[in-house]
């Protein structure tokens, strides 16, 4: 069986490269006896993507300043 599509993503990650990356995701955030708040996270995942290099943009489509607004 063929899918639709297949053939377009194989080409789409070797043009683009993928990267690898690890991820540790947010599970809590408890005071400690002195009253600073530790985090708690999970175990790390790792995660390899193709990420296309843009330029952030504002949903107008106009890029964002150092402040973040437009």
């Amino acid at each position: 069986m063929t899918v639709p599509g297949l053939n377009i993503l194989a080409m789409a990650f070797r043009v683009l490269g993928k990267q690898c990356f690890q991820y540790y995701a947010y599970q809590s955030r408890t005071p400690d006896n002195v009253g600073q708040y530790v985090t708690t996270y999970a175990r790390r995942s790792r995660f390899t993507e193709a990420f296309n290099r843009s330029p952030a943009t504002s949903t107008s489509g106009t890029a964002w300043n150092s402040s973040g607004a437009t």
